[in-house]
């Protein structure tokens, strides 16, 4: 087992403070967080809570991240609609600038 970082906290530690750590902290050692399939924990509240749980947290993040991703590999099943398009209304005689590329 290999340890990443280690990371003091307050007296009191939310939710929010344990995302912001692990999140921190995998940005700090180029950790992509949208591979994560899993989290295992002590059965703290601050880890488990319903809404404000560091497991929750961490996982809405892990998802903005995945859908982001999404997106951008749309971008190049765009380009190939836009150049199928084109090439539709070149036969056909038309406009062939369905979609000026930029």
């Amino acid at each position: 087992m290999k340890w990443i970082c280690l990371v003091g906290s307050k007296d009191i530690t939310t939710g929010r403070d344990i995302t912001n750590a692990v999140i921190n902290c995998a940005e700090a050692h180029h950790i992509d967080l949208k591979n994560l399939i899993g989290i295992t924990t002590d059965g703290a509240t601050s880890m488990v809570r319903k809404n404000t749980g560091a497991v929750n947290l961490i996982m809405e993040h892990v998802k903005a991240l995945r859908k982001s991703a999404q997106v951008l590999n749309m971008l190049h099943v765009m380009s190939v609609i836009v150049r199928v398009s084109n090439s539709i209304l070149e036969i056909e005689g038309g406009n062939s600038n369905f979609h000026k590329q930029k």
